[in-house]
């Protein structure tokens, strides 16, 4: 029991801090994302998790992004956090991270565009850590997850 806290309190916090660098510079930190997904993964294989059920997730993830990436909505650094919710939440929690993601998403873009001065908040380019960070979290503490 222990161990499994400490990792998932390590995870948390480092979803943090990709969302602090995030909104401070406006680019993922690749060192970050990889040791979420290292920590989350040596987490999997403490408790006996399903790295397949990870890995379909982080695949999920990685197509829609990828999508939205081909499409131009987006950066490539939110392709990785794509990967990260869907690799952390697991394809069984994805419709719950993908509602998490849409609802933080609309929060942190009404923020961003509000306090920028834009009348057209929705069109405001913000941070999408962010809202990443906000989704996992939420299943990662809410026990939903891990």
């Amino acid at each position: 029991m222990g161990l499994d806290l400490f990792l998932v309190g390590l995870t948390v916090q480092l979803w943090i801090a990709l969302a602090i660098r995030d909104a401070l510079r406006f680019e993922i930190e690749p060192a970050i994302a990889g040791a979420i997904a290292l920590t989350w993964l040596v987490t999997l294989l403490a408790t006996d998790g399903s790295v397949t059920e990870a890995a379909l997730g982080a695949l999920v993830g990685l197509v829609v992004a990828g999508i939205f990436y081909w499409r131009r909505y987006m950066g490539q650094g939110d392709v990785t956090l794509f990967a990260l919710v869907g690799w952390v939440t697991g394809c069984y929690h994805l419709f719950e991270a993908a509602l998490l993601f849409t609802f933080f998403g609309v929060l942190t873009g009404f923020a961003y565009g509000y306090l920028r001065g834009k009348r057209r908040w929705w069109r405001s380019a913000y941070p999408a850590a962010i809202p990443a960070s906000g989704a996992a979290l939420t299943l990662l503490v809410s026990g939903g997850v891990a």
